[in-house]
């Protein structure tokens, strides 16, 4: 049905017992929705994009912490449905900036969101025609069915192998 490009810019905080960072080792973003909505000609959807963070801290220490950071978005559509239609939305992590300056991190991320609606339709099918009692007249309409779109998720972790100091 179509698609919806938004940007997430935030400024988090690392809680008070987690140690200052030092150097941001690794970081990456999964979006999430958790309510979507048809609403006539829009689609109203609201999630989290939940940011997980590796750094390496001023105690020598490594540490991670997850982030969630809620948004609300809209979009338009094309032509009018009906509340009770089924829509699926997959966000998608287009772009990731995190930048820190002592305990605070600034987010900004660039997600894209497509969406795909469902309707289900009763059709009535005749199977048999056939009377020896009365005439029957078909009668005959062309119908448009869509076709049903397939999508694929992948989850790849990668793997490598670096030399550490210690126990770290």
């Amino acid at each position: 049905a179509g698609e919806k490009a938004f940007t997430l810019e935030e400024t988090v905080m690392l809680p008070p017992s987690m140690p200052r960072i030092e150097k941001l080792l690794c970081y990456q973003m999964q979006p999430q929705i958790t309510e979507e909505k048809l609403m006539n000609d829009k689609v109203i959807f609201r999630g989290n994009a939940v940011l997980h963070v590796l750094y390496l801290a001023d105690d020598g220490g490594e540490y991670s912490w997850d982030f969630e950071l809620p948004f609300t978005q809209y979009g338009e559509l094309d032509a009018q449905y009906d509340e009770n239609d089924n829509v699926l939305i997959l966000p998608c992590v287009t772009a990731l900036e995190v930048d820190h300056e002592a305990d605070q991190l600034a987010v900004k991320a660039g997600i894209v969101s497509q969406y795909r609606i469902s309707q289900l339709q009763m059709i009535d099918v005749i199977e048999d025609a056939y009377s020896p009692l009365r005439k029957i007249t078909p009668h005959f309409q062309e119908l448009l069915l869509p076709g049903v779109l397939e999508h694929k998720t992948q989850v790849l972790h990668p793997q490598a192998t670096a030399p550490v100091d210690g126990m770290r």
